[in-house]
């Protein structure tokens, strides 16, 4: 069991640059709908995205036009 304590980010591209460290540059976001999302956090996601073609973003929600 971890005893670290969670990060404390107030900055959005602090966040993406964590998230990026922690789980690689291959992510897929699940963000369910009625679910009080960071969208803040998804726009940058996908700013970062755009902007680093190496990185490869896929978000599904509950709009999504196709099965997950």
């Amino acid at each position: 069991m971890s005893t670290s304590r969670p990060a404390v980010l107030r900055d959005a591209e602090a966040c993406v640059d964590a998230i990026i460290e922690r789980v690689g540059r291959e992510l897929v976001v699940g963000a369910p709908l009625a679910l009080g999302k960071a969208t803040h956090i998804l726009n940058a996601l996908y700013h970062r995205a755009v902007a680093e073609p190496s990185l490869r973003l896929r978000i599904v929600t509950g709009l999504s036009l196709h099965r997950p």
